[in-house]
């Protein structure tokens, strides 16, 4: 019986490989946006590049150039998604993806790490932690996606799902400071701006998607009689 039934268990992991072969594939025809989203105006007429030409990480303007940074993950991303369309990644790739996606987290966490920094300090000049939380709270929705997304990357990799882990970490990694910089700068949008909303919209349905939190869509295999 375990004989007859191995065919059946085989045939079952290839299906669930080609339906996650197209659907990466999707994902990366609609991600091409996210390697021209850094060079268009973002907002006050400044894009993602001003924002790293014009800035420095050794003066007051650090903060500008870690959110500009934060644009260019999309690069490392879509071409870690177009190398696993063409192929099945080797351990060393994957141990390389891992060490880039892990180090895009950096800007995020450093963004994270002085608004908390900030919270702690201004305590006590607020009158009261409301009224702290009103005045930080669009720094806060970047932190807030950050964690999420890695905790699906933390589920991901709990399933054996070590590709969508990885992507989950960079997807983490771009939202973590985009989604604070989509809440605070909504009133002078600009190309780039709608460019990112689109590119944060559509890097979060696929975390969901593949962390089983929204429904899956089966393809028919063409091979199926």
């Amino acid at each position: 019986m375990s004989l007859a039934a191995a065919p059946v268990l085989e045939y079952a992991h290839g299906s669930t490989r080609r339906t996650s072969s197209r659907a990466d594939w999707i994902l990366l025809l609609f991600s091409l946006p996210a390697l021209v989203n850094p060079f268009l105006t973002f907002t006050w007429h400044v894009s993602p590049l001003d924002a790293v030409m014009e800035g420095s990480p050794f003066d007051s303007e650090y903060l500008i150039f870690i959110l500009g940074v934060t644009f260019f993950i999309a690069f490392p991303f879509v071409l870690w998604k177009a190398f696993n369309c063409f192929r099945e990644p080797a351990p060393l790739i994957r141990k390389l993806a891992w060490t880039l996606a892990i180090a895009c987290l950096l800007p995020a966490l450093a963004v994270s790490a002085l608004v908390w920094f900030e919270i702690a300090r201004d305590n006590s000049s607020r009158p009261s932690f409301i009224d702290l939380v009103h005045d930080v709270w669009p720094w806060l929705c970047g932190p807030v996606a950050l964690v999420g997304a890695l905790l699906i990357s933390i589920r991901m990799t709990r399933f054996g799902d070590a590709v969508h882990a990885i992507d989950a970490t960079f997807i983490a990694a771009f939202l973590g400071n985009t989604v604070s910089c989509l809440v605070i700068f909504y009133d002078d949008p600009g190309w780039g701006y709608y460019g990112t909303l689109y590119i944060a919209a559509l890097w979060s349905l696929h975390l969901l998607f593949h962390a089983r939190l929204l429904p899956q869509f089966h393809f028919r295999d063409p091979h199926l009689r």
